[in-house]
């Protein structure tokens, strides 16, 4: 998960350093790699149920994440809700097998 998020941000030419929480389905609190990543980088891990994750517009619906999660979206639509309303400015990306990262802004308070 840390490399995946390290290369995304990269060649989004975001620094780490800008990111200020990890975010995805509660139903992965205890993944491994997700809760490391979380807590090499030092930001918090916020975790969203799938009833939120749902009730989020994303560009990128997956009828794959549908069938195995119960929402459309997890990286996406994680990303808008820990951004408290803010924009996509990376949509998903596929990491590997099993990694999919997206990159959303917080609004300027």
């Amino acid at each position: 998960s840390l490399k995946a998020i390290e290369e995304v941000m990269e060649e989004a030419g975001l620094s780490p350093h800008s990111l200020e929480a990890l975010a995805s389905v509660d139903i992965k609190e205890d993944e491994e790699g997700l809760v490391e990543a979380a807590r090499t980088l030092g930001l918090p891990l916020r975790l969203y149920s799938r009833e939120e994750l749902a009730s989020v517009e994303v560009p990128s619906p997956s009828p794959v994440v549908e069938r195995w999660v119960g929402t459309g979206s997890v990286c996406e639509a994680a990303a808008l809700l820990a951004s408290r309303g803010g924009e996509l400015v990376v949509p998903k990306r596929k990491k590997g097998n099993d990694v999919t990262v997206a990159v959303a802004r917080r609004r300027p308070c």
